[in-house]
């Protein structure tokens, strides 16, 4: 998606949580039984979980989520404390307003009465900063990020001890948590998440949020649900009954499970 927007085909509606996927089933039905339903209106990555997010022109579709040119991914650093759980906005809702951005090699973040933190995008495999966190009922093994991210955080947020890790593509991949997911979710071996709650990417539609604010004194804003894909074109929550979309020729993702936000 380069400043236009791109076609969103369905097929077999039956959403919002969705993994990406080009399996052979995926191939070998769009052409017959996909219909045209809306177009992206908007990409959206969350470099560190829980942080505030980017609107993109364009971006990769990975398996492990949106990927910006300069190589940041959607969700892929995150905020621990010392014993390695994660921390998010839901106990502490100053991390909204931590602002990422991309020069160069580097992942800015900036904050409320605080200097620029410069993290490097790209961060050596070294065994000795390796961690265990968790997501949730998962644990996943990620790089520390140093001392300067862990004092910067634990400033800001004042909570001692707070470390910034990054999901290296190099160790243990974490997989789809199917315990969480209806019984009727299908997860194929491969498929894999960084730091999200629950899949690498979120999706809904512009309606569903306009027909939520006719319902609200105080409107809000579709940021406000942190998904990666935004849909225009079609009605309000039609995007909760598809099964399996694709966007363009070459992107193609399977619901797995709603998203309770």
């Amino acid at each position: 998606m380069a400043g236009e927007e791109v076609p969103l085909f369905c097929a077999l509606l039956f959403g919002a949580a969705f993994k990406f996927g080009a399996s052979y089933w995926i191939q070998r039905t769009r052409r017959k039984n996909l219909r045209c339903v809306g177009t992206i209106s908007g990409l959206y990555i969350y470099p560190v979980k829980s942080c505030k997010g980017i609107f993109l022109d364009e971006a990769e579709c990975s398996r492990r989520g949106l990927q910006h040119v300069s190589g940041v991914r959607d969700r892929h650093w995150m905020v621990t404390r010392e014993d390695g759980h994660f921390i998010t906005q839901r106990q502490y809702p100053a991390m909204a307003l931590i602002v990422p951005s991309f020069h160069g090699n580097m992942l800015h973040l900036d904050a409320p009465g605080m200097d620029t933190l410069k993290v490097p995008i790209e961060i050596a495999l070294v065994r000795s900063r390796v961690l265990t966190c968790k997501v949730w009922t998962q644990t996943i093994p990620a790089i520390d990020c140093g001392e300067e991210a862990s004092a910067w955080f634990s400033t800001y947020i004042k909570v001692p001890d707070l470390r910034l890790v990054h999901a290296h593509t190099n160790l243990e991949k974490r997989p789809l948590d199917v315990k969480k997911g209806p019984k009727t979710m299908r997860v194929l071996p491969d498929d894999e998440v960084a730091f999200p709650d629950f899949s690498p990417y979120m999706l809904m539609s512009e309606a569903s949020v306009q027909s939520l604010n006719a319902k609200l004194d105080q409107p809000v804003g579709i940021r406000n649900f942190r998904p990666n894909l935004v849909v225009t074109g079609c009605q309000q929550h039609e995007e909760d009954r598809w099964l399996v979309i694709a966007v363009g020729d070459n992107a193609s993702f399977s619901r797995v499970k709603p998203c309770h936000r």
